[in-house]
Formats: C-alpha cells, sequence, structure tokens
C-alpha cells in the first residue's frame, strides 16, 4: 500500500484551523506519527536519565580518586619518614661500631 504524501501546508490556514479534510489514510498516518514521536520522547527520556546517571558516577569517581589520591600522598610521606629514619639509625649504628 502507497501512502500519498502529505503537504502540511495545505492542511491548516492562516489561524491554525484545519481547512481540508483528512481521509481515513491520511488519520492513520497521523496517528502513527504521533506515536513515532511520543515513542521517540520516551527514548530521549532514558538516554537523559542514562546520562544523569553517568554524569553521578563520574562525579562519584572524582571524589573517589581525589581521595585516593591524598591517602596515597600521606603514605608516601609516612614510607619516607620511616625509611629516612631506618637509614638515620643505619648510619648512627655503623658509627657507634654496632
Amino acid at each position: 500500500m502507497r501512502l500519498n504524501p502529505i503537504n502540511i501546508k495545505e492542511l491548516y490556514n492562516s489561524d491554525g484551523g484545519i481547512t481540508m479534510p483528512l481521509d481515513s489514510n491520511d488519520k492513520e498516518r497521523l496517528i502513527r506519527l504521533e506515536e513515532r514521536v511520543a515513542a521517540l520522547q520516551d527514548d530521549i527520556r532514558g538516554i537523559n536519565d542514562t546520562l544523569n546517571e553517568i554524569k553521578r558516577n563520574i562525579h562519584n569517581n572524582e571524589l573517589l580518586v581525589s581521595n585516593n589520591t591524598l591517602t596515597i600522598g600521606k603514605g608516601e610521606r609516612m614510607f619516607w619518614i620511616f625509611m629516612s629514619g631506618v637509614v638515620g639509625l643505619v648510619i648512627w649504628a655503623l658509627k657507634q661500631g654496632v
């Protein structure tokens, strides 16, 4: 079944009223078009929800990375303080002849 294209400009007058009646094929095409638009709007809402969830995950990951960076930095400082103490103790022990 081949459907003839609808010229939207011919359907409405300058006041927004319909100027020509729609036959059953045109009505069916219009209903299908409205259904497709509604389905696309639902898909867009789903995509927006997914994007918002991804944004939240990115934000949470940024906070986690920031906290981990601080923790690693503190741990590294403690390691080098400990190693400096060990090296100092070894040098002291060698000077004492122990």
